[in-house]
């Protein structure tokens, strides 16, 4: 427990204040460049601060949602929603950091899938794992999502052309205390925390984070949800 609580402040006081005290010295930057006339200057840090204020958003995002799960304060919602559309909704949040690498996205489905889960942790769960495939994926690398139905369920994968994972790693990256995040293919940071969360809200749905990875040529990550029973 102690542990837990001093890598949370160590996140809150190191990666949370980050991003923040950047965000207000590229506000300074905006202030200037205005006063200068210098409004191109001005587009390239807006872009720059908006994508610092989306990370640490999720980031404080991920935070209060994991404390709220150690604190056994969060249980499922489940609802029938189309999780292709969601999956779409999702993707355009991270469309600059896309753009920013060169990386290229492709929807492996065209057809309505239709779950009962609980919306805004699958969000989250999304949101997470695209966010990972972006930072490990290096500059005009391929990310590819697909859902398809299996039966009762319906499978949902990421799959990245990024650096890919050691198979002695693969465990480690599901401990909060003992892992260290790395950095990703363009310098960016993280906590570790995202994966974990990942898992968590899986587990609360009775299903679980698979991983297929190699070294050097990518990860797929995939999980299955209950397909909504008008659908069967």
């Amino acid at each position: 427990i102690n542990d837990t609580k001093d890598r949370l402040f160590s996140i809150i006081g190191h990666d949370l204040k980050g991003p923040i005290g950047n965000l207000r010295q590229l506000l300074d930057f905006i202030n200037q460049d205005i006063e200068k006339g210098d409004q191109q200057s001005v587009k390239k840090i807006l872009e720059l601060s908006q994508e610092t204020a989306k990370t640490s958003f999720n980031l404080l995002e991920n935070l209060l949602n994991w404390s709220r799960s150690q604190l056994n304060a969060l249980s499922p919602e489940p609802s029938v929603f189309n999780l292709s559309e969601l999956t779409k909704e999702v993707t355009q949040i991270y469309q600059a950091a896309l753009q920013q690498k060169n990386i290229s996205l492709t929807y492996d489905f065209n057809n309505a899938f239709f779950v009962n889960a609980d919306k805004e942790m699958i969000s989250a769960i999304i949101r997470n794992l695209l966010s990972n495939a972006i930072k490990f994926t290096p500059v005009y690398g391929n990310i590819f999502i697909e859902i398809e139905d299996n039966h009762d369920k319906i499978n949902l994968s990421i799959k990245d052309t990024g650096v890919g994972i050691e198979p002695a790693r693969i465990d480690k990256i599901f401990d909060f205390v003992k892992n260290q995040s790395t950095s990703g293919t363009s310098g960016e940071k993280g906590t570790g925390l995202g994966l974990q969360l990942v898992r968590e809200f899986l587990s609360l749905h009775k299903t679980d984070l698979q991983i297929d990875s190699e070294k050097g040529k990518g990860s797929t990550f995939s999980f299955v949800l209950p397909l909504a029973s008008d659908q069967q």
